[in-house]
């Protein structure tokens, strides 16, 4: 539990890089002693590159909880297995998730026939659970949502829930979704989804649907443990997995897929770097898949054609490629 009371206190707290399971409320809640905190003020409590599962249960096991006049920012997390990724009630101040990875696991509620599947992201109502105040401000953006599970036949497991009016505003932007459209990704109980959007406190633009690029796999040593791990760019993110074993670790945010990319040790240090070459032929690295790219030669060539080895022998990572029937080798 994080407290956040005004002015100070509660707040410069990170939860970073842990894996949470089996509690029973929420492995993360946060709540304050005010009414509000203030949207500008979710920047400075972060749960952050954390891995959360296996929380479901009945009225309860969230991986993040926000109660009242709260605020969080959720950022390259992994979620998997949990009643909600997140969960907010009527009277929290709102959260900000972003570039975090939403896996398929999930569970019926209450297990029984007539049950159903719990949405990832929520929003609850002040009345009840519906209707009403549901928090001030929230921006769901560029997370990557892959569950999608079917119940009562016609029904499918959403991606977000809001059920009451925000008082500021829901943004649900550039999501990558498996959910086949809007229908399929977003439910609105106790409150109008149209009056929302006419009265600009609800918008859902640049989402994709229907689309899940978990298939699209590359290997390299991002740890530099000597183990060859696994590593995806699901459309908004880039993860990896330790030893292609372990749960997906967050590296870096962005939208470019794994065919767009290159990988080699560029800088020798045993870790793989992540190369990327944009529209002007630069070509540039990304240490580690981590820190900001660096751009450090030019390409002629698209990245496909690109190949790295050792070409010279001296223990360093060098580029090749052919251009007009020629070989050319950048040395490293």
């Amino acid at each position: 539990m994080t407290e956040q009371n005004q002015p100070t206190s509660g707040f410069s707290v990170v939860i970073a890089d842990n894996e949470m399971e089996e509690w029973t409320k929420s492995a993360v809640q946060l709540e304050s002693n005010v009414d509000s905190v203030g949207k500008e003020r979710a920047v400075l409590t972060r749960v952050e590159r954390n891995y959360l599962h296996d929380n479901a249960r009945d009225d309860g096991g969230h991986g993040v909880g926000v109660s009242k006049g709260s605020y969080v920012t959720i950022e390259g997390n992994v979620f998997d297995f949990n009643r909600h990724a997140v969960e907010a009630e009527g009277y929290c101040g709102g959260y900000v998730a972003r570039f975090n990875y939403v896996l398929q696991g999930g569970y019926r509620q209450d297990g029984t026939i007539g049950s159903y599947y719990n949405q990832h992201f929520d929003a609850h109502g002040s009345n009840g659970g519906y209707g009403g105040k549901a928090g001030e401000y929230f921006d769901v953006s560029f997370n990557t949502v892959r569950g999608e599970q079917d119940y009562y036949v016609i029904k499918t497991r959403p991606a977000l829930m809001l059920r009451g009016t925000p008082d500021v505003g829901f943004h649900f932007n550039g999501n990558v979704l498996v959910h086949d459209d809007n229908g399929e990704a977003l439910s609105f109980k106790g409150v109008d989804g149209g009056d929302l959007v006419r009265a600009g406190k609800f918008e859902a633009l640049g989402n994709q649907y229907d689309t899940d690029y978990s298939q699209e796999l590359a290997t390299g040593d991002f740890d530099g443990d000597g183990y060859t791990d696994a590593f995806i760019a699901n459309g908004t993110g880039w993860f990896y997995s330790r030893g292609g074993k372990r749960s997906w670790d967050f590296l870096h945010a962005s939208n470019k897929r794994t065919h767009e990319l290159a990988f080699a040790d560029i800088d020798n240090d045993g870790r793989t770097d992540v190369l990327y070459r944009d529209g002007a032929s630069n070509l540039g690295t990304l240490k580690s898949g981590v820190v900001a790219l660096v751009n450090f030669t030019t390409l002629p060539v698209p990245i496909s054609e690109l190949r790295v080895g050792d070409f010279d022998g001296d223990g360093k990572t060098d580029l090749f490629y052919t251009r007009a029937g020629q070989g050319w080798i950048s040395t490293g």
